[in-house]
């Protein structure tokens, strides 16, 4: 089976081979090109209280990628979990042998917090977070220069912004 329109997205494909065109824009990557605001945003869920996001830091990790720290509050009356998400925005000159999305995640944790607790949340972005597969190279390569790393609840509920030069 599979779409008419598209035969070479069957299992079979056509001659044996299968072609993915949307590339790696499905889902929020796709509504964030489109500019569409979704109805559920990827991330999105509902809780019996409500969280505060502040202080985000940057530290460069010995491994090559980066500690993405914030400070987390419950500032509800019920204990509660939250599931912070760092997304990180794909490089301002695009190299011509890939595709970037507007921003991807990088990392994400569950943290439960009691009713008024707060908390300092680390999540480490991977080094393979700032690469690309080189289709001119066939290989993996980074992608240098400045990246703007976004700290939030959802896709679209994002609360804190900070800038990092990769290198």
């Amino acid at each position: 089976m599979g779409d008419a329109s598209h035969p070479e997205r069957k299992a079979d494909g056509v001659d044996g081979r299968t072609i993915f065109s949307e590339g790696i824009l499905v889902g929020y990557r796709w509504f964030d090109q489109q500019n569409i605001e979704p109805l559920f945003p990827f991330g999105y869920g509902l809780s019996y209280t409500k969280f505060a996001y502040s202080k985000v830091k940057l530290a460069h990790a010995d491994d090559g990628g980066e500690d993405v720290s914030f400070v987390l509050q419950n500032t509800g009356a019920r204990d509660g979990d939250e599931v912070p998400q760092v997304y990180i925005d794909g490089p301002a000159r695009k190299p011509d042998d890939a595709q970037f999305a507007v921003r991807a995640l990088a990392a994400f944790d569950r943290v439960h917090l009691a009713a008024g607790e707060t908390k300092i949340v680390t999540l480490h972005v991977a080094p393979r977070a700032f690469q690309y597969w080189s289709t001119a190279s066939g290989q993996w390569e980074t992608a240098k220069g400045p990246r703007k790393v976004h700290v939030g609840a959802s896709s679209r509920d994002l609360r804190l912004e900070a800038e990092l030069n990769v290198q």
